[in-house]
């Protein structure tokens, strides 16, 4: 039988405190982990597709391609722009809420409105989540310990460290890898990677200089040019995959257009009664269908580092 949110639900008579404390909790803890501001090109939905998505990349012109036209030069060259395009299949999705009429009449919220908001948030979720397998699917370039290559290799005591930020921010930077909106890149880890970090006595504590703003995206601090995203219990483990079988984190610097995703053909959908099934109108039900999809940016390069460590924790 579907469920329905409804008058005999548990604690629906005392719903009003645990919800706002949901809310004030949603607010502080912040964004979308895994998909910054920047880094996430929008795939557009090929009419008449199975679900498939093109997005498009246009390169920069080559570097000192500018030329002299004092009197007497000829004109420069004409040049054309370098585009390429990136395809990617969808997933067809969809999620479906639904309310009794007591349980809209009954309840101290427009459970309506809460609806609608929860679906538009879980959206915006599916993409982070679909993007960060992705992460979690890719090979680690930088490790914890001395000398390690593998993820095998990292034993426990090979924790995060700033000097393994700082090489990640510089391969990032050494591939000319744009920042983010905000002027850096995004490290997102779980805590524990965070809290590592944290510990080693070059890492700076930005809570004194920070713009407010940013912590209501997620961001806990900045070091050596990248925001440090704290992803929570999304953040990626590799359970037992290291030395001894130790757990393996994973933490995640992301530049600009790292990338493709899209939930495309998106419907919002509702049912209401009445009609055959429910002919006093007493459920509604609120749904939202699309595709949905993603896929790295690897024109010419990757945009993102990961880097496999242990933690304390």
């Amino acid at each position: 039988m579907d469920a329905y949110f409804n008058t005999g639900s548990a604690n629906f008579a005392d719903s009003i405190t645990p919800l706002v404390v949901k809310q004030v909790q949603a607010t502080l803890r912040g964004g979308h982990p895994y998909t910054p501001k920047g880094s996430v090109i929008p795939g557009v939905l090929v009419p008449g597709s199975n679900g498939v998505f093109r997005a498009f990349a246009f390169g920069d012109l080559p570097e000192d391609g500018a030329v002299s036209i004092e009197d007497g030069q000829p004109d420069p060259t004409v040049e054309t722009l370098d585009a390429d395009f990136i395809t990617f299949t969808g997933t067809a999705v969809a999620r479906s809420v639904g309310a009794t009429d007591n349980a809209q009449a009954r309840s101290p919220f427009a459970l309506r409105t809460v609806i609608a908001d929860k679906l538009a948030a879980d959206i915006a979720n599916q993409v982070d989540l679909t993007v960060s397998k992705l992460y979690k699917a890719a090979t680690p370039a930088l490790f914890g310990g001395t000398s390690n290559s593998t993820v095998g290799q990292v034993a426990a005591g090979d924790k995060m460290t700033a000097s393994l930020l700082k090489d990640a921010v510089a391969l990032l930077r050494g591939m000319d890898v744009p920042t983010l909106a905000n002027g850096l890149y995004a490290f997102v880890a779980n805590p524990y990677i965070i809290r590592d970090l944290q510990a080693d006595d070059d890492y700076v504590e930005e809570i004194g200089k920070a713009d407010p703003k940013a912590f209501l995206n997620g961001q806990v601090a900045q070091y050596a040019g990248a925001a440090i995203i704290n992803a929570g219990s999304r953040g990626i483990v590799q359970t037992g995959q290291g030395t001894g079988s130790v757990d393996i984190s994973i933490g995640t610097l992301i530049g600009a257009d790292a990338v493709f995703a899209a939930l495309g053909g998106l419907r919002i959908l509702s049912a209401t009664g009445p009609d055959k099934s429910d002919p006093v109108d007493r459920r509604d039900v609120f749904s939202y269908k699309g595709f949905l999809g993603s896929v790295l940016n690897d024109l010419q390069h990757y945009r993102f580092v990961n880097v496999a460590v242990a933690t304390s924790l």
